[in-house]
C-alpha cells in the first residue's frame, strides 16, 4: 500500500475530534498513529499519539492509554523541539487523565499512582504551572481510597491554589466540589455547589451530564422531586449512547430503583446491553454492576425474583441455567461480580472503601413509594393479590365440586372500564352505578389508592365487624367495597374456616368483578356468573339478573355483538316480571334498564352517519333513547324505595347529557349539573366523578376554562373524596384541569397535572389510551417551554402507543412534529428529519395536503442541517411540487429558493442558479394570474426576495470585493462581474418591493442598504454615498414606532461619513 502524504494524515487526525468517543474512534486513532510513525516525521507522530491518548482516555478502553502516553512523554524528553506550544500544553494536561485512569485499574499498583502524582507535580513546577490540578488529582485519589483526612487536606489545597490554564474547567470543578459535599452527607450543600452547572452557567463535554445524575437522589431526599424527574428525563438522554458514561447511566438506574420506577430501570438496562461487554475500565464496570444489583434486589423484594430480565450474554459454562436471566440470578451474578472487583481494588488500595461503598449502595432503601416520571411504566406483572374463591367457584366447575380457583385481582376500575369506554358512555360492568358499582370504583384489592379498611389505630375489628362493613359498603356502592370484602373474607377464613353464606359470597364475587380493569375485565364473565348462581341460591333473583347482565358486558365482543341489546332487554323484562312479586327490587329493575340504555347509547355513538347496524336510523334511535331515559327517570322517581334508586336517576340524567352535548351544549351543562347534584343527594358523592368530568369538559369546549377548572378543583381538593377516586377518573380530571390551564400562567401546575394524569392512567391499565394522550400533551408542554431533552424523552416513549393503539392520526403527527423540533434543539437534525418525514407520510393520507407539503419542507430543511444534501434536495423538490399542486405559488417559490441554496451547498452555484431562475419564473407567472390584490402583493414580495437571494447567490462566484492591488487579473474580473450581477439583481428586488406599499418597506430598505454596500465594493464610493443619503432621507420621513428605521438611518449616516473621510470621489480599489 502506498504511503499517504503527511498532510492527509494530519487532516485525518484533526477530523478525529469530530467523531464520537468509543471503540471505532480508538481503532481509527490507532491506524493513524501507525501511519504517522511510518512517515518518520516525529512532529506528526506527536500529534497522532496525543490523539490516541485522548481517544483511549474518554472511552471504555482507558486501560490502553498508558503505553502511548509513556511513548509521548519519552519523545518530549528526548526531542522537545518536535513539540509546539499546543503540544506541550496538551502533554501536561494529559497527566490528569493518567492519574484518573490509573485509579480505575486495580492492576496498577498504588505506588505507581503515587509516583505519577509526584512526577506530575515535578513537571508542573518545572513548566511554571499552578499545582491546583495536582491537588485535585490527589483529592480524587484520597476519596477513592476512603482516606477522609487526606481528602480534606487535598481539597483545601486544591481550592486555595491559583487557577491557571491547567485547571479543570469551572463546570468540572463545581461538580467535584459538590460531590465532596454529598459524600459528607450534605445534600443541600451539594446541590448548592452544583447550581452553576445545573443552571447552565458552566458546562463542558462531561457536564452537566454527570451532575444531573448525581443530583437525582439528593433532590428526592430534600423534597425536590419535580427537579429530580426533570434531571432524569434530561440527563439520561445525554449519556445513554456514550460508552464512557456507564457509571452515570448506573446512577439513573439507582434512581429508578429507589423511587418506585423499577420498570423504567429495566427499560434502561435493556437498552444498555453493550455495557456488559466493556471491560477496559474495571471501576466503571464495578459501578455498573452495583447499580444493576440494587435494581435486581428491589425486584426480588417486590416478589419478582423469577421475572425475566435483560443481562449479559452468558459465557459457555457460566450464567443462568437455560440461558435466561431472572431478577434473582442476575442479582446473584451482579452482586458477586461487583464484590469480587471491589475486593481487588481493596487489595490494591489497602482499604475496604470500595467494598464498603458497594455494599451501602446495594443495600439502599427506597426513598419514596412512587415518583411518577411521565413515562409509560410497563407493569412488572404477577404482583396482583391471589384470592381464593373457595370450593366450587373456579371457571368451568360445578357448584360444590370441591375444586378452587385463584383469580388475580387488579387495581380497580373507573367508569366505563369495560367495553365501550372509549366513547365516554361507560357501558362496562362497573358503570351502571348499581349495587357495588359506580364511577368512583377504584380501590379493589391491591390498588393501593383507596382507604385502608380496618387500618384504624384503635382495636382491631372482628371478622363479624369487617363483614358488616363490607355489606354496608356494597349497599352504598362504595369504591372500597372490594377491599372491604377481601379483608372480611380473609378474617373469616381464619376465624371460622367455613364458607360464606350464599348472599355474602355473591356480593363478594360481584365486588371482585367490579374491581377488574383493562385486560382483566373478561375475567368478570366467570366471576359475575358465579355471583349470579349464589344470588339465585340466596333467593335474590333480581340481583342474579343484574350479575348476568354484567357478565354479558364483560365479554370482549359485547358491544359489537348485535345480540347484546336484545339479551339485555330480555333480562330487564324478567326483572320487570319479578318486581311486582318482590323477586326483584326497584334497584335491580332500574340497574338493568340503565345498562340497556348505556349499550344502546354506545352503539349509537359508534354508528356511521346516517346508518346503524340493523338498518336503524340514528336520528330515530336517538329520539327513542331520549324517551326511554326520561321514562326511566320518571319510573325511578315514582319508586324511591331505596336510596340506591336515586343514583340511577343521576346516571340516567348523566347519560342524557352525553346524548345532548353535540346538539345543545348548554342543555348538556344543565343535565350534568343535575346529575352531579343527584349523586351527592343520594349520599354517594364518589359516584359523581364521571358527571363532573363531563361537565368540566363541556364547559371547556365552550371557552369557559375558569368555570371548568373550578369544577375539577372542587373534586381534587376534597380530602375525603380524593382517596376514593378511580385511577381512571383521577387521570381524566387531571387532564381536563391541565387543558383548562393551558395558555395561563400556571405552566408548572399544568405539567404536574399531566404527569399525574399519565401516572393514574397507568394504574387504571390505560397506558396505551388515556395515558398516551396525557404523555402526548406532556411532551408538547415541555417542547413549548424549551425543555427539549425532557420533551424528546417523553415523546419517544409515547409514539409507539400512539401509532399502535388506534389513536387519531393527527395526534401521531403532532407527536412527531414536537419530537422533531426537540431533536433540532438538541442538535440531532438527522433524527428530526426522520420524524418530519414520518409525520409527512401520515399527513399524506389526509384530503387537505397543506400539512403534507409543510412537513415535507421541514424534513428537507432538517436533512440539509444533517449534511444529507442529496436527500434534502429531493425533499425540497417534492415540497415544491406539493405546493404547486395546492395552488400555493408563494409557498412553492419559497421551497424552490430553499432548494436553490441546498443545491449550491451540494453541487455548487452553477447548479443552484437555474433553480433560483425557476423560482423567479414561477413567481412572475403567478403574480400575473393573481386572484386579488392581497395575493398579488404577496407574490411581488416573494419576487423581490427571490431577486435578492439570486443576487446573493451571484456573490458565491467572488471571494470578496474586487481589488486591483490584491487580485489577479482573472480574479479581479470575476469579482467585478459577480458584484455587478448582484447589484443588478438587487435593483430588480427593490423595484418589486416598491410595488408592495408599506408592507414591503422592511424588505425594500434592507435591499437598498445591500445595494449601497455592493456599489461601495465596486469602488463607486460617491454613488454609494448618494444612495445612502437618499435612503436616510426617506427613512426620516416615515413613522418609526419601534425604532428600527432609525437604526437603518444610523447605518446610512455612518456610511456617508466614512465615504467623506475617504474622499468620496468615486475612486476606489476597483
Amino acid at each position: 500500500m502506498t504511503a499517504r502524504p503527511s498532510h492527509e494524515i494530519r487532516a485525518d487526525i484533526f477530523r478525529l475530534d469530530d467523531e464520537p468517543y468509543g471503540s471505532a474512534r480508538n481503532a481509527r486513532a490507532e491506524a493513524l498513529t501507525d501511519e504517522a510513525a511510518a512517515t518518520g516525521e516525529r512532529p506528526l507522530l506527536v500529534e497522532a499519539l496525543a490523539s490516541l491518548v485522548h481517544a483511549y482516555s474518554f472511552s471504555a478502553e482507558c486501560n490502553k492509554m498508558f503505553v502511548p502516553f509513556a511513548r509521548l512523554l519519552r519523545l518530549y524528553d528526548e526531542h522537545p523541539e518536535d513539540f509546539d506550544e499546543d503540544d506541550v500544553h496538551q502533554l501536561h494536561w494529559m497527566f490528569k487523565w493518567v492519574a484518573g485512569d490509573a485509579r480505575q485499574q486495580y492492576d496498577v499498583p498504588l505506588a505507581s499512582i503515587e509516583e505519577w502524582l509526584t512526577e506530575m507535580r515535578r513537571r508542573y513546577r518545572v513548566a511554571g504551572y499552578s499545582e491546583r490540578a495536582v491537588h485535585g488529582c490527589e483529592f480524587m485519589l484520597a476519596r477513592h481510597l476512603g482516606d477522609t483526612a487526606r481528602a480534606a487536606r487535598a481539597h483545601a489545597a486544591w481550592t486555595a491554589a491559583e487557577r491557571d490554564e491547567m485547571s479543570d474547567c469551572l463546570a468540572c470543578e463545581c461538580a467535584l466540589d459538590g460531590l465532596w459535599q454529598l459524600e459528607r452527607g450534605d445534600d443541600t450543600g451539594a446541590l448548592k455547589g452544583w447550581r452553576p452547572v445545573l443552571d447552565g452557567t458552566h458546562s463542558c463535554n462531561r457536564e452537566p451530564h454527570e451532575t444531573l445524575a448525581w443530583s437525582l437522589l439528593p433532590l428526592v431526599r430534600t423534597g425536590g422531586s419535580d427537579r429530580a424527574r426533570a434531571h432524569h428525563l434530561r440527563g439520561y438522554r445525554m449519556v445513554r449512547s456514550d460508552e464512557t458514561f456507564g457509571p452515570v447511566v448506573g446512577l439513573h438506574i439507582e434512581f429508578c430503583a429507589l423511587t418506585g420506577n423499577e420498570p423504567r430501570g429495566l427499560e434502561i438496562l435493556a437498552e444498555q446491553g453493550a455495557r456488559w461487554t466493556q471491560h477496559g475500565d474495571p471501576l466503571a464496570r464495578h459501578d455498573w454492576l452495583v447499580s444493576t444489583a440494587l435494581l435486581m434486589r428491589r425486584l426480588v423484594e417486590l416478589g419478582h425474583g423469577e421475572r425475566s430480565v435483560p443481562g449479559p450474554v452468558p459465557v459457555p459454562g457460566t450464567g443462568p441455567s437455560g440461558g435466561r436471566w431472572t431478577a434473582a440470578t442476575l442479582l446473584d451474578h451482579a452482586r458477586t461480580t461487583a464484590l469480587d472487583l471491589a475486593a481487588r481494588f481493596d487489595v490494591r488500595n489497602g482499604t475496604t472503601a470500595v467494598s464498603d461503598r458497594a455494599r451501602r449502595t446495594m443495600a439502599a432503601q427506597p426513598l419514596c413509594g412512587a415518583l411518577p416520571l411521565g413515562l409509560r411504566g410497563e407493569p412488572l406483572g404477577g404482583g396482583g393479590v391471589r384470592v381464593s374463591l373457595g370450593p366450587g367457584f373456579g371457571p368451568g366447575t360445578d357448584s360444590g365440586s370441591g375444586s378452587s380457583s385463584d383469580v388475580s385481582i387488579g387495581s380497580g376500575s373507573g367508569p366505563g372500564s369495560g367495553p365501550g369506554s372509549d366513547v365516554g358512555i361507560g357501558s362496562g360492568p362497573g358503570s351502571d352505578v348499581g349495587i357495588g358499582s359506580g364511577s368512583g370504583r377504584d380501590v379493589g384489592t391491591g390498588s393501593g389508592s383507596g382507604p385502608d379498611i380496618g387500618a384504624d389505630p384503635g382495636p382491631t375489628p372482628t371478622p363479624e365487624e369487617l363483614l358488616h362493613q363490607a355489606r354496608e359498603f356494597t349497599r352504598l356502592s362504595h369504591p372500597a367495597a372490594g377491599t372491604a370484602w377481601q379483608q372480611a373474607v380473609d378474617a373469616l377464613e381464619v376465624s371460622r374456616g367455613g364458607p360464606l353464606a350464599d348472599a355474602d359470597r355473591a356480593d363478594w364475587l360481584d365486588a371482585l368483578a367490579l374491581d377488574l380493569n383493562g385486560e382483566q375485565v373478561p375475567r368478570g364473565v366467570a366471576l359475575f356468573g358465579r355471583a349470579a348462581e349464589c344470588h339465585e341460591r340466596a333467593g335474590r333473583h333480581g340481583r342474579a339478573l343484574v350479575s348476568r347482565a354484567r357478565a354479558l358486558l364483560c365479554r370482549p365482543d359485547a358491544l359489537t355483538d348485535p345480540e347484546t341489546p336484545g339479551r339485555l332487554a330480555q333480562l330487564r323484562a324478567r326483572a320487570d316480571a319479578l318486581h311486582p312479586k318482590g323477586g326483584a327490587t326497584t334497584t335491580d329493575v332500574v340497574t338493568l334498564w340503565l345498562l340497556h340504555c348505556r349499550v344502546r347509547a354506545t352503539r349509537l355513538a359508534a354508528a356511521a352517519p346516517g346508518v346503524m347496524r340493523g338498518g336503524m336510523d340514528p336520528k330515530s334511535e336517538r329520539g327513542a333513547l331520549d324517551a326511554e331515559l326520561e321514562s326511566l327517570v320518571d319510573y325511578a322517581l315514582r319508586h324511591l324505595d331505596d336510596p340506591a334508586v336515586f343514583t340511577h336517576v343521576a346516571g340516567a340524567t348523566e347519560l342524557l347529557g352525553l346524548l345532548t352535548v353535540a346538539d345543545d351544549p348548554d342543555a348538556a351543562v344543565d343535565l350534568f349539573r343535575t346529575a352531579v347534584a343527584r349523586h351527592h343527594e343520594s349520599g354517594r358523592p364518589w359516584l359523581a366523578a364521571n358527571a363532573e368530568i363531563q361537565l368540566a369538559t363541556v364547559l371547556l369546549s365552550r371557552g369557559q376554562g375558569q368555570r371548568a377548572a373550578t369544577v375539577v378543583r372542587a373534586v381534587l381538593d376534597d380530602p375525603e373524596r380524593l382517596p376514593l377516586l378511580a385511577p381512571r377518573d383521577r387521570a381524566r380530571l387531571c387532564l381536563v384541569l391541565a387543558q383548562a390551564l393551558t395558555g395561563t400562567e400556571e405552566g408548572a401546575e399544568e405539567g404536574a397535572l399531566l404527569i399525574d394524569a399519565a401516572h393514574f392512567a397507568d394504574l387504571a391499565g390505560e397506558s396505551a389510551g388515556l395515558g398516551a394522550l396525557a404523555r402526548l400533551r406532556l411532551g408538547g408542554h415541555y417542547c413549548e417551554r424549551g425543555r427539549h431533552d425532557e420533551a424528546a424523552t417523553v415523546l419517544e416513549a409515547v409514539l409507539p402507543d400512539l401509532a399502535a393503539a388506534g389513536h387519531d392520526p393527527r395526534d401521531v403527527v403532532r407527536a412527531r412534529v414536537w419530537l422533531a423540533h426537540s431533536y433540532l434543539s438538541t442538535d440531532e437534525p438527522a433524527l428530526a428529519a426522520e420524524q418530519f418525514a414520518l409525520a409527512a407520510d401520515t399527513a399524506s393520507a389526509r384530503t387537505d395536503q397543506h400539512h403534507h407539503a409543510a412537513l415535507t419542507q421541514q424534513a428537507a430543511e432538517a436533512l440539509g442541517l444533517a449534511g444529507l444534501g442529496a436527500e434534502s434536495v429531493r425533499a425540497y423538490e417534492r415540497a415544491a411540487e406539493l405546493w404547486r399542486g395546492l395552488g400555493e405559488s408563494a409557498a412553492a417559490v419559497r421551497a424552490l429558493r430553499a432548494l436553490a441554496w441546498q443545491t449550491r451547498d451540494t453541487a455548487g452555484p452553477d447548479a443552484a442558479e437555474p433553480v433560483m431562475a425557476r423560482a423567479l419564473d414561477l413567481c412572475e407567472r403567478a403574480a400575473l394570474g393573481a386572484r386579488d390584490d392581497a395575493e398579488r402583493a404577496e407574490l411581488h414580495a416573494e419576487l423581490g426576495r427571490t431577486h435578492q437571494q439570486l443576487a446573493q447567490l451571484h456573490l458565491a462566484y467572488s471571494d470578496g470585493p474586487p481589488s486591483r492591488e490584491q487580485d489577479t487579473p482573472q480574479r479581479y474580473a470575476e469579482n467585478v462581474a459577480a458584484y455587478e450581477r448582484a447589484l443588478a439583481g438587487t435593483e430588480r428586488a427593490t423595484e418589486a418591493f416598491a410595488t408592495c406599499g408599506s408592507a414591503g418597506h422592511g424588505d425594500l430598505f434592507a435591499a437598498e442598504l445591500f445595494a449601497v454596500r455592493l456599489e461601495s465594493g465596486l469602488g463607486r464610493r460617491a454613488a454609494a454615498a448618494e444612495r445612502a443619503r437618499r435612503l436616510a432621507a426617506r427613512l426620516r420621513e416615515l413613522p418609526d414606532p419601534d425604532g428600527s428605521l432609525a437604526e437603518l438611518g444610523e447605518l446610512c449616516a455612518a456610511f456617508v461619513d466614512e465615504s467623506a473621510e475617504d474622499g468620496g470621489d468615486g475612486s476606489g480599489s476597483a
